[in-house]
C-alpha cells in the first residue's frame, strides 16, 4: 500500500498496471477480491481516520462493533473495509520500502494502540485478562468466526505482538493496570471513554 497524496486516475491506473506487471514478472498470484484501486493507496487522512476506528461502529457505550465481512464488491470495496484493511496493515508482519518514515512511525504506534483497544472491547466485560486471550479476541469472533471473514488476523505471533504492544501504551494512559506483567486489568469506563472520543475526534 502506498501512502501519500491522493491521485489522479491515470495516475492510479498506472501504479495499477506497475504492480499487476511485477506480480507477472516473479510469477506471484494477485488477490482480486478487493479491487487494487481500493487497497494499492491511501490518503495519510485515510490512515488517520482507520486509526481513528473508523472502519468499525463504536455504539454510545465506547464499544467496538465489528461488522461480519460480506464477499460482495459493494462490502470489500467500501470506504470502511478500506480502513479496516489499513489497520489490518500496520498491525500485521509488513515492509516499509521508504518515504515519510517518521510519519510511519507514529502510524505504526497508533495501530498497536488501536487494535489493542479493539481487543479489549471484544472481550466485552471481562475486565481480568492475559495478552493471549486479548490476541484471541482479535482472530476469533463470539460466534466463531476467523481469519478474513473476521478481521484478517491468524494465530501466531503477529496479533500477539501488537497487542502487547498496544498494552505499554494504555498502561502510562491507566486504562490498563498489571502488577505482574501476565495478568492484565483493563478499567472498563476508561476505555469506553476514550474509544467514544476518539470517533468524536474523527467526527
Amino acid at each position: 500500500m502506498f501512502v501519500g497524496p491522493p491521485l489522479p486516475r491515470d495516475h492510479l491506473d498506472r501504479l495499477v498496471r506497475a504492480v499487476d506487471a511485477l506480480h507477472d514478472e516473479h510469477g506471484l498470484s494477485l488477490d482480486t477480491e478487493v479491487a487494487h484501486e481500493v487497497k494499492l493507496h491511501a490518503c495519510p487522512a485515510e490512515v488517520d481516520t482507520a486509526l481513528a476506528l473508523g472502519g468499525f461502529a463504536v455504539d454510545t457505550a465506547g464499544d467496538v462493533r465489528v461488522p461480519p465481512v460480506v464477499a460482495a464488491p459493494w462490502f470489500l470495496n467500501s470506504v470502511p473495509f478500506k480502513l479496516r484493511l489499513i489497520l489490518n496493515a500496520l498491525t500485521t508482519p509488513h515492509v516499509v520500502l521508504g518515504g515519510h518514515i517518521e510519519l510511519y512511525r507514529r502510524h505504526y504506534a497508533r495501530a498497536d494502540r488501536v487494535v489493542a483497544l479493539v481487543a479489549l472491547s471484544l472481550l466485552g466485560s471481562s475486565t481480568a485478562f492475559t495478552v493471549a486471550e486479548a490476541a484471541a479476541a482479535l482472530v476469533t469472533a463470539a460466534d466463531g468466526v476467523t481469519g478474513e471473514d473476521f478481521l484478517g488476523y491468524a494465530r501466531g505471533p503477529a496479533p500477539y505482538s501488537a497487542v502487547h504492544r498496544g498494552l505499554a501504551n494504555l498502561i502510562t494512559e491507566q486504562i490498563v493496570s498489571t502488577t505482574d506483567g501476565l495478568r492484565f486489568h483493563q478499567h472498563l469506563g476508561r476505555r469506553r471513554a476514550l474509544l467514544a472520543s476518539l470517533r468524536r475526534a474523527d467526527a
